[in-house]
């Protein structure tokens, strides 16, 4: 069984394990690929995903940042704290 790439999820494995600490708060996922996106680690809804998100990193998200891959969305959100 191939995998695919987690080099770019790696990079940002800190964001990552702060995003299922303090957001999700369902479960971390074993392994996560480059093309995983929020949809692939949460079973919640987009209306409270984007709620969560908004509330914890202080900034307005779309529906469509939800759907870029998940590396991207973190390096997103932790931009905006800056």
């Amino acid at each position: 069984m191939k995998f695919a790439s987690d080099i770019e999820i790696k990079k940002v494995s800190a964001l990552a394990d702060e995003f299922f600490r303090f957001v999700l708060d369902e479960y971390e996922p074993v392994f996560l690929s480059d093309e995983a996106t929020i949809w692939d680690v949460s079973t919640s809804g987009a209306d409270e995903l984007l709620k969560r998100c908004s509330s914890y990193y202080q900034r307005t998200i779309s529906r469509q940042d939800l759907d870029q891959p998940l590396w991207k969305l973190l390096r997103q959100l932790d931009g905006g704290r800056r």
